[in-house]
């Protein structure tokens, strides 16, 4: 896979080269289609394209994996370092270059990538006594590619960094447009194009999470097709940035890792510093960079005993009862929720302290016996009593200023002396770069988790970090006593399914899926702005990593109003639950929830692990749709969203993806009310490359009861010959 031949390192995967020379500071002269060995590869010159026209251009058409601040470049640049006499110009030459079977472990408790493969280690020393370690891995089963970058002050006096990204990737003259996933609370992960005309572009976060407003995957896409399309991502989950840096000969730079904001990390004699993992990949076209990433995540970053394992249909107290519930209520809501088939109840927040409000009580996991009406245990057993797992809301991360462990150690807070402390939500945050702090949140989450034999923990974290003592070190170090702790966590208790939550999508990275399998896409369900949120999730994650739930119409966000069978469809595309009280439904429509959970069951392996395609994107307009097709191609469940009941889309027609046009499949509609129901025979390459009339996808009571909202029709596909 990785081979070094002369000043030539070739890195190849399934279906690309990535060819470096080996100088001073190694060039990218290809990355592209894969391409066989050869003695020689000096026809393929080096540097990105253009004439330059002063020395400074010159620097600027050098195609580098690493770059350094005194480079003679006027452009944005992958290392700044500052030497114990203040100067900041290092001039890093490579002295060695090696591979080696497997992929390198990380020292400290960085989450990484995994599988097998094999690395090109790369060794550079500059004269201050600084050496970098850059890693490229290569999969055998896979196009993506992960690098890390590791800075060792081999020297007498200690250095500052300032900036340490993880990825640096010069690339071809072109006509780049940059895609980010960009929003808010309740709008995460929405893609943005921008074109690329000169200068930068930068995709950060700045609160101590990977943030809803810019997500740490992004996309360079050539939009001449002379390069291709580029996604990167990043193993973290912390602060970072991503940046599209164009020269003035319009070469691509694109670097990702740690953001720089307030970084100043104090690297002493004999020390090393690790920088996150990134991940990138190119192919041709854009949908193809965004399976690749998907797939990776799939096998190369979720991991542990729920890595295939079909994900439980779950209901939440949390838009049924709020803080308002006792055991009774409880009861009442599992015994409804196993009637309908249902496999798991989380217990959301308010069973524990004082917990009748947000005001109270984060940090004190005891069980409020008279709410619960005795032991956390014996609660949990009747509700497995009733049919279903039991699962667990907790925060482990926050402190309520109103609380017992707040009183018993206040210095357990991230705090600045003379300063006001910053409450969000009546919650602060603790200082995880403390090891009594993490010590105590694994003590904390254990006894809770050994209490109640829970099979999910709902891990959430509702504010960023905004407090900022020792703040030039104070993220990384934050976000690596949170993963020490997710690392005991799920070391400790393997089986225990954890979904992660941040106040809905404000922490959605591969450096979470690294221990939890699951990540809740946004705090917002409504039908029509989830079908935007879930495919800009989509374009790099796993569907079987995004929490997607049927919610409450009218939606409790939006005020937006759908048919259960809309909520259905659109929440099937991820790991599926509900949220609502169950208890207030109607018998018809307990009957309806009883249905779609039957349905899902029965193809659940389909749209959990099967393969994604998207068929029509809810940003162009009139309609949204996604097909998974299983790996053999034999099952297949489909959704068509209609967004606009214009003229045009009646009748509606569609076309499919990634079924063997060899193939015969039945093609039927999942029984709706009051719909006419869809069946016919044909092969694959009809369904794919025809344009397959669909008849009128709604109902007339859809038209009135729902006639400025999505409306959805689940089509299945059976190969029968």
């Amino acid at each position: 896979m990785i081979r070094i031949q002369h000043t030539y390192a070739k890195l190849d995967t399934l279906h690309t080269t990535l060819l470096l020379q080996l100088k001073d500071l190694p060039e990218i002269i290809y990355y592209g289609e894969r391409l066989r060995d050869a003695e020689d590869y000096s026809y393929f010159g080096s540097g990105t394209d253009g004439v330059p026209l002063s020395s400074a251009d010159d620097v600027c058409s050098n195609a580098c994996v690493l770059s350094s601040s005194g480079d003679g470049s006027n452009r944005e640049t992958m290392l700044h370092i500052v030497a114990a006499d203040g100067s900041g110009t290092l001039r890093p030459v490579l002295f060695d270059a090696k591979v080696q079977k497997g992929k390198p472990l990380f020292q400290s408790s960085l989450p990484s990538s995994y599988g097998e493969g094999e690395s090109l280690i790369l060794c550079y020393k500059d004269s201050i006594g600084l050496e970098i370690i850059q890693y490229f891995t290569v999969f055998k089963d896979s196009d993506v590619i992960a690098t890390s970058v590791r800075l060792r002050n081999t020297g007498e006096k200690s250095v500052h960094i300032r900036r340490c990204m993880s990825l640096q990737l010069d690339l071809g003259k072109g006509d780049w447009e940059a895609v980010t996933l960009d929003g808010a609370s309740q709008r995460e992960r929405c893609p943005h194009r921008t074109l690329l005309r000169g200068g930068s572009l930068s995709a950060a976060s700045f609160a101590g999470l990977s943030s809803n407003a810019h997500n740490p995957y992004v996309i360079a896409r050539n939009r001449n097709n002379r390069g291709g399309c580029i996604a990167c991502n990043l193993v973290w989950s912390g602060n970072h940035r991503q940046i599209f840096d164009l020269s003035p000969l319009s070469g691509l730079r694109l670097l990702s890792g740690i953001n720089d904001y307030l970084f100043n990390y104090k690297l002493d004699p004999g020390e090393t510093f690790e920088a996150p993992e990134a991940v990138f990949v190119r192919r041709e076209e854009e949908a193809e960079v965004c399976e690749q990433m998907r797939a990776f995540a799939a096998e190369h970053i979720v991991r542990g005993e729920w890595k295939k394992k079909a994900r439980p249909i779950l209901i939440n107290s949390w838009e049924g009862f709020l803080f308002s519930f006792d055991q009774k209520k409880l009861m009442e809501f599992c015994r409804r929720a196993a009637q309908v088939g249902i496999e798991l109840f989380v217990l959301d927040d308010g069973w524990f302290g004082k917990r009748d409000d947000d005001t109270c009580s984060l940090g004190d996991w005891k069980v409020n016996r008279q709410k619960m009406g005795g032991t956390l245990r014996e609660f949990a057993d009747k509700v497995r009593k009733s049919g279903l797992m039991f699962g667990i809301w907790m925060e482990p991360e926050m402190i309520s200023k109103d609380s017992d462990l707040f009183r018993a150690h206040p210095e357990y807070v991230l705090s600045v002396p003379q300063k006001e402390t910053m409450e969000i939500r009546h919650q602060r945050v603790l200082d995880l770069t403390n090891p009594k702090v993490r010590q105590y949140m694994i003590e904390a989450i254990s006894s809770v988790v050994e209490e109640s034999g829970a099979s999910y923990l709902k891990w959430d974290c509702n504010r960023g970090i905004f407090d900022l003592p020792g703040a030039e070190e104070l993220f990384y170090r934050y976000t690596l006593g949170l993963y020490e702790v997710l690392d005991t966590i799920t070391k400790k208790y393997p089986k225990l399914l954890i979904e992660s939550c941040a106040s809905g999508g404000n922490r959605y990275d591969l450096g979470m899926l690294c221990f939890t399998p699951q990540i809740w896409a946004s705090d917002n369900t409504d039908a029509r702005s989830r079908l935007a949120i879930q495919e800009g999730t989509l374009y790099g994650y796993p569907q079987s990593s995004m929490g997607a739930h049927v919610g409450a119409s009218p939606n409790p966000h939006t005020f937006n109003s759908s048919s259960p069978d809309t909520r259905f469809s659109v929440a099937s595309a991820g790991a599926f639950g509900y949220e609502c009280d169950i208890t207030a439904l109607s018998e018809e429509m307990l009957e309806t929830v009883r249905a779609q959970v039957v349905f899902y069951k029965q193809w659940r392996e389909v749209m959990q692990f099967g393969r994604y395609y998207r068929t029509d994107s809810v940003f162009d307009g009139e309609a949204s749709g996604w097909i998974f097709v299983s790996e053999d191609k034999s099952r297949a469940v489909a959704v068509v969203a209609l967004l606009e009941k214009g003229c045009s889309a009646i009748p509606f027609r569609a076309r499919f993806h990634g079924l063997d046009p060899n193939a015969l499949y039945e093609v039927s509609s999942r029984p709706q009310k009051g719909a006419v129901p869809v069946f016919f025979k044909a092969y694959g390459d009809a369904l794919c490359h025809g344009n397959i009339r669909l008849g009128n996808l709604f109902t007339e009571s859809e038209m009135h009861e729902y006639s400025n909202q999505v409306v959805t029709r689940m089509f299945t596909f059976t190969r029968i010959g």
